[in-house]
């Protein structure tokens, strides 16, 4: 692809497949899964929402044992996007009585 943009993932996402982000070789391609995840958050206007699907799709597919695999979902990312999901909740609603209050 010419650029990110073009990448066929968008339609892939959108579609439904079982898509998931990845840094391949970090040292070959000198990036980060940060990099990757805001690279692909501007391109393809993805929320929290897609990248918490994509995490999953992502533990899902794994190279790992299937009950390790179920563990660190239930145990570990669940409750971590549950919390994120919580915390900028919160902020949404500060920051709308914060903007309410000085109107």
């Amino acid at each position: 692809c010419a650029s990110v943009e073009e990448h066929p993932f968008a339609l892939f996402h959108r579609v439904g497949f079982r898509v998931c982000l990845n840094t391949d070789d970090r040292l070959m391609s000198d990036t980060s899964m940060t990099n990757e995840l805001e690279t692909a958050t501007r391109a393809f206007n993805l929320g929290l929402v897609d990248l918490e699907k994509m995490t999953m799709n992502a533990m899902k597919s794994a190279f790992i044992d299937h009950y390790k695999r179920i563990e660190i979902i239930h145990k570990r990312l669940l409750p971590s996007y549950a919390t994120l999901f919580a915390e900028l909740t919160e902020r949404a609603f500060a920051d709308s009585l914060r903007h309410r209050a000085s109107a």
